[in-house]
């Protein structure tokens, strides 16, 4: 009787672990582009993005196309972001960057497929990022 228990507990505690939240890990679940956490998300990512860049003006986010949430051991955030080039300068003080829009021209937009790995216990947030007309091509790392 002892062993059907201890193999029940067993059984109960790999389910538990499988699955979080009623989804295996690994399994992406869609966010909600227009949520806080995930234009936070986008807003970090795209100061990587200029920090990573050789461009004179900054990008600035115009959407989020799409967010996914995948928990591995930690979670990972995949995220499609349209972006535009922006009237200001990478030079600029960041008090002045803080209303920057964006240029109407779409030639000036682009769209990166952007990575972030977050692991909250330990502190860590690691943004990868690669336009999307680069795809195929070695992913930028910026973390």
């Amino acid at each position: 009787m002892l062993k059907i228990f201890v193999l029940f507990n067993a059984f109960l505690l790999i389910k538990f672990v499988i699955t979080h939240e009623g989804r295996k890990i690994g399994e992406p679940l869609e966010r909600d582009v227009n949520s806080k956490e995930i234009k936070a998300l986008a807003s970090r990512a795209v100061d990587k993005i200029n920090q990573q860049t050789n461009n004179t003006f900054l990008f600035v986010p115009v959407n989020v196309i799409s967010a996914k949430e995948i928990p591995v051991a930690g979670v990972r955030y995949e995220l499609r972001i349209l972006v535009g080039k922006s009237k200001c300068m990478k030079k600029q003080p960041k008090a002045k960057r803080a209303n920057c829009a964006t240029e109407t021209v779409p030639a000036e937009r682009k769209i990166f497929q952007v990575s972030v790995f977050q692991q909250s216990w330990k502190n860590v947030e690691n943004i990868t990022f690669i336009p999307e007309e680069q795809m195929g091509n070695s992913t930028k790392n910026c973390g």
